[in-house]
């Protein structure tokens, strides 16, 4: 499961794309949550790789970025609290690799959610 977040020039040409792999757990999570409420999805006529596609984008505006990022923020607080907790004070290696695996992405889609240059979020990819 993912979520992708793309630079959009204003012809629709996507011209960069990030892609977070999450947990299905989380991808669950989240599309009974608020983060799936955050902004409209729209289908939205784009070019990748020279063809034209329709993909269901948020447009990150202003408003829907600060929303994005204070949601993720407070949920990573959470989710790192949980994870430490669940691990205890020596968990194994595959314990560590199965509380951490969410952990990982979270700052780096909370700073492109957060970068202007990232126009659009495709939350489930």
């Amino acid at each position: 499961m993912n979520i992708q977040i793309h630079v959009v020039d204003k012809n629709g040409k996507v011209l960069k794309t990030r892609v977070f792999e999450i947990s299905e757990n989380l991808f669950r999570h989240f599309a009974k949550s608020e983060f799936s409420t955050l902004g409209v999805s729209r289908k939205t006529p784009v070019v990748i790789d020279e063809e034209l596609v329709e993909l269901k984008l948020v447009l990150l505006s202003p408003f829907v970025r600060q929303a994005l990022t204070g949601y993720l923020k407070d949920y990573l607080v959470g989710l790192l609290k949980g994870s430490l907790e669940k691990m205890g004070d020596s968990p194994s290696r595959l314990e560590y690799q199965e509380h951490t695996k969410d952990l990982r992405e979270f700052p780096d889609l909370i700073q492109c959610i957060e970068n202007d240059k990232y126009t659009h979020l495709d939350r489930m990819g």
